[in-house]
């Protein structure tokens, strides 16, 4: 059986130090394969999280394969995780990820994500209420602010790697926690998107292909510029494209989801606070993302005449104006751009 990668994944992944997110199961091992397949260098990374005794021999595997084909491998150990398994999990596993890009400069990190996982992102988001771009959250290429998440084999459903795993007698592990309900994940695999997947593979992959394009055609990139580490800007575009960029880059910086509600208020005032802490402001030509400083807000100090009469006539909210008059680096990164 033959899996191909798409042209532009190749060529974002060939000739460039990549970091592979390995773990075992049919996923990663296919990809690890493919990988060597297509000539691609790359190092892997796993996490144990210590909760399964088949753990232990994945990480030995892990390091059997690393051996063999002189691959450079990360190993962290997780502490035990009490509350909120999986999103812990996803966290402790992002943290440790993007911990090694950044010391060793890897230019893109590689997940074994495939058809079924988009599936089942996109009902999932479905069923809480999303945007277009919020149902398309797992893209073959997601550029973040130093590297890039590439999931190469996005595309390909999980039996046709199972089955490219058996043929060519590759082994691999299957996490016994992937039939446990009390994951959300696992309720939408089995329940929704594996029956779907079964009878409707191809109109599912073509539909993702039609929305991509869709959604490119819909909102326009925008590049977000920083004034600081925790406040940046945007040059605004149309309002959906606005949104999106919001939500995406305050869930990217401060790990907070946009709510509907918010999003409406998006839409019909120039100033919102969201989680008590991060104010976005609409100005002509701008969208302004500030983290206000809370040891400022019952600061005594009091706001001069002129610069009062500047905040004004900027229209800078008032929430943001003592942030702004007690750190004039601040005041003058925000008053030269609006």
């Amino acid at each position: 059986m033959i899996i191909n990668f798409e042209k532009n994944v190749l060529n974002t992944i060939e000739g460039k130090k990549n970091l592979l997110a390995f773990s075992g199961g049919g996923d990663s091992v296919a990809l690890f394969h493919l990988l060597l397949e297509h000539n691609v260098d790359f190092s892997i990374a796993i996490v144990n999280y210590g909760i399964r005794k088949q753990s232990i021999e994945e990480v030995q595997y892990a390091q059997e394969l690393s051996l063999k084909y002189n691959k450079k491998i990360y190993l962290y150990n997780a502490p035990t995780i009490e509350n909120n398994f999986e999103a812990t999990a996803r966290n402790i596993r992002h943290d440790f990820f993007k911990e090694i890009i950044e010391r060793e400069q890897y230019d893109n990190l590689l997940t074994g994500h495939n058809l079924g996982d988009r599936l089942e992102w996109f009902l999932m988001q479905l069923s809480k209420g999303s945007g277009l771009n919020g149902l398309l959250g797992m893209n073959s290429i997601d550029i973040q602010d130093n590297y890039s998440i590439i999931r190469p084999i996005l595309n390909s459903d999980k039996s046709d790697l199972e089955d490219y795993l058996n043929i060519n007698k590759i082994k691999f592990f299957y996490d016994e926690t992937n039939s446990d309900e009390k994951y959300k994940r696992n309720e939408f695999r089995h329940n929704f998107s594996n029956p779907l997947l079964l009878k409707y593979k191809k109109g599912i992959l073509n539909s993702f292909k039609y929305l991509e394009e869709d959604i490119n055609d819909l909102i326009e990139k925008i590049d977000v510029i920083y004034l600081n580490d925790d406040n940046f800007y945007f040059y605004k575009k149309n309002t959906r494209s606005n949104l999106e960029a919001i939500d995406k880059f305050i869930k990217k910086k401060h790990n907070i989801c946009i709510s509907k509600h918010i999003k409406e208020d998006l839409k019909k005032s120039n100033n919102v606070l969201i989680s008590r802490k991060i104010l976005v402001s609409f100005f002509d030509d701008i969208v302004l993302i500030t983290l206000l400083n809370p040891d400022n807000i019952n600061s005594t100090t009091p706001i001069d005449k002129l610069s009062k009469n500047t905040y004004r006539i900027k229209k800078i909210d008032n929430r943001l104006r003592k942030d702004m008059f007690l750190d004039k680096s601040m005041e003058e990164l925000i008053l030269n751009i609006i």
